[in-house]
């Protein structure tokens, strides 16, 4: 069976669902492609809320990814999608991407079999169900075999540990995903009926700006910005730009359309990126997956304490109001 799986992953979380959900059906025979959606997002300039801004030339290749991902689909048997939850919706040009503009019906007309594949660092979402509605329109023929949903550390700025802490993946949370997802092999090799879900239709996805309200616009420390240009690259959104006309050579941000997803941040090995409303300077920045048994490696080297379990909700929420300690 060809299976193409479509992944929108922003701090490695979900792309491991997809790496482990790719890895077991690889070894049962599937022939799966993996198709980075963050890279389609930005080089097609979607989710962009600043109308004037131009999105930067494509990376080298991006474009053959674009119509090799198009013609992936059009051969498959089975398309997987997945994505990080942001305020309780697929994360900023996913929809976008998986529009009719870009992902036409006719491309599903083979397709058999869709799922979707969501990651979360709290609270009960519909993302899989919006991701599913999405998808269904394409092919109303297609089976659905249902929804991956795991529960990962937070990369969400204000609910991230203090320093020097860090969350770790929580050994429950990997086994029932192991289980999920070769429930989904099974679906795959011996499908039944599809899998009810509940239609989503119209999400309003004006919420998306709700976590830069909390947050505030990005700010650069200028003192400790070393102008590698990591922070344009991360950006999904292009809103981090060098711009010519500046000499000084540093990112210039579009502060009114961000998101306020902390890619920037996370990804700053040089601590210069905060926020103007959230005092961020002290959080422990989320670098990746780690998982039990491991340490989290910055630079090359050992840095933190494991913070373990994943708190549950209550309390992951009162890391709002955190002033020294975790």
């Amino acid at each position: 069976m060809k299976i193409v799986l479509l992944t929108f992953s922003i701090t490695g979380n979900t792309a491991h669902v997809a790496d482990s959900i790719s890895k077991t059906l690889s070894k049962y025979g599937h022939s799966v492609q993996l198709f980075d959606a963050v890279s389609l997002v930005k080089l097609l300039g979607l989710a962009q809320k600043v109308p004037e801004l131009k999105h930067q030339p494509a990376p080298t290749g991006h474009e053959v990814e674009i119509l090799s991902l198009l013609s992936a689909i059009k051969e498959a048997d089975a398309f997987g999608v997945g994505s990080y939850v942001f305020n309780f919706f697929p994360a900023p040009g996913v929809l976008e991407l998986l529009d009719d503009k870009w992902m036409p019906p006719e491309l599903f007309e083979s397709v058999k079999m869709f799922f979707t594949f969501t990651t979360h660092g709290s609270l009960p979402h519909p993302v899989g169900d919006i991701l599913a509605t999405c998808i269904s329109k394409k092919n109303p023929a297609m089976l659905y075999a249902g929804n991956i949903n795991v529960r990962v550390p937070e990369n969400f700025v204000p609910l991230q540990p203090h320093k020097p802490y860090y969350d770790i993946w929580d050994p429950v949370e990997i086994k029932l995903m192991e289980e999920k997802i070769d429930r989904l092999r099974v679906f795959l090799s011996f499908p039944s009926s599809s899998v009810q879900f509940t239609h989503v239709d119209n999400p309003d996805v004006k919420r998306y700006i709700s976590p830069s309200t909390m947050m505030g616009a990005p700010l650069l420390d200028k003192e400790k910005c070393k102008k590698c240009g990591l922070c344009v690259m991360k950006c999904p959104y292009n809103l981090i730009q060098i711009s010519p006309d500046i000499e000084d050579g540093f990112p210039v941000f579009q502060r009114d359309g961000c998101y306020g997803c902390g890619r920037c941040f996370n990804s700053c090995r040089q601590e210069a990126i905060n926020f103007t409303l959230f005092d961020s300077k002290n959080r422990s920045r989320y670098c990746g997956p780690v998982f039990p048994g491991e340490k989290r490696a910055l630079d090359g080297k050992e840095s933190g304490i494991e913070y373990t379990p994943i708190p549950d909700v209550d309390n992951l929420l009162k890391r709002i109001q955190f002033e020294v300690k975790p």
